[in-house]
């Protein structure tokens, strides 16, 4: 299963409810037009007069493995999320990223490199990760 986790409010699981071998693909490319969208949504924002104090910007992070799913939360609201490390290390990769940029993992990498171009991020010593 592949977690993408968009910000702290937004992610989103490639390989749930149904695997694709090429989910890692899928996830990159849904990032890439995450991307590519933003001038548009902020030149609609100042276009429609709202003015959300700077453009909108966002980071990314992803990375591919194991998971837990569950339903978690009680009464009318409850949320199905992925539990365990893959979630969590995609958060941090999402940290890492600049501002309108994609962080993913060397296990993401090998399998989308052929796909899409890479380029290396300099990070902490211990972290590794490639900008999408």
């Amino acid at each position: 299963m592949l977690s993408s986790l968009l910000t702290a409010a937004r992610r989103r699981y490639f390989g749930f409810p149904v695997a694709h071998e090429d989910a890692a693909v899928r996830g990159c490319q849904a990032a890439l037009d995450i991307l590519a969208g933003l001038d548009g949504l902020n030149l609609e924002l100042l276009k429609n007069g709202i003015n959300p104090g700077a453009p909108v910007a966002v980071r990314l992070g992803m990375h591919v493995g194991s998971v837990v799913i569950g339903e978690m939360g009680g009464g009318n609201r409850t949320e199905t999320l992925a539990l365990g490390d893959t979630p969590n290390i995609a958060a941090r990769m999402e940290s890492l990223a600049p501002s309108n940029g994609i962080v993913i993992t060397p296990s993401i990498k090998s399998m989308v490199s052929t796909k899409f171009e890479l380029e290396l991020l300099e990070c902490d010593p211990g972290t590794s990760g490639s900008l999408l």
